[in-house]
């Protein structure tokens, strides 16, 4: 009985009218969809976040054991991670950083803001002690990608560790570039 009162109301409506419930009806479905995808995404990548930060931090153990310390304060790692955070948060555009004073930097290519902060910050880093340092330090942080448009997030959040920001935000040029500079310090990490 409703469902025939329903379809009367609806077959009652004009062209227009009934291409807007269609058009909503298709959009009530993909918001639903995405949402209970972004969330169990969400969830499985926390349980990725979590198992890899009990690493870093049996690392950083592991490597104290060998005499090999973080050079820097605790702080100093939180206050790096909250940079970036910060910095790949939104939108970030291609700046051309590459310096050629800086042979070991091997990508000729143009960095985004996101590149050339975590570049800046690994260049500071003296041992594998450090890089563990600031992969603990950055623990499991969200910030929202490019994309809020009044108010709406198009492009969702990205929820994990360093290592998942990381592969969201740099490019592969990006990420090659700096696991050169790393190996050059005689850091074993890569990203």
């Amino acid at each position: 009985m409703a469902q025939e009162k329903l379809l009367q109301v609806y077959n009652g409506l004009p062209p227009w009218a009934k291409g807007v419930v269609a058009v909503g009806g298709l959009a009530i479905v993909y918001f639903t969809g995405r949402f209970t995808y972004n969330f169990f995404k969400r969830q499985i990548d926390i349980r990725f976040a979590k198992k890899t930060r009990a690493e870093f931090q049996d690392d950083i153990r592991r490597l104290a054991n060998k005499g090999i310390r973080p050079t820097f304060l605790e702080s100093q790692y939180l206050g790096w991670a909250d940079q970036i955070q910060e910095q790949f948060s939104g939108c970030d555009s291609k700046q051309n950083v590459f310096d050629m004073s800086d042979p070991l930097f091997g990508w000729a290519g143009s960095y985004s803001g996101s590149g050339k902060l975590f570049l800046n910050i690994v260049k500071i880093l003296r041992n594998d002690a450090d890089f563990a340092a600031l992969v603990a330090a950055y623990d499991i942080r969200t910030y929202s990608q490019c994309g809020n448009i009044f108010g709406l997030n198009i492009f969702g959040e990205v929820t994990g560790n360093l290592f998942t920001a990381i592969i969201d935000e740099l490019d592969p040029g990006e990420r090659n570039g700096i696991n050169k500079y790393l190996e050059s310090k005689g850091i074993t990490y890569r990203v």
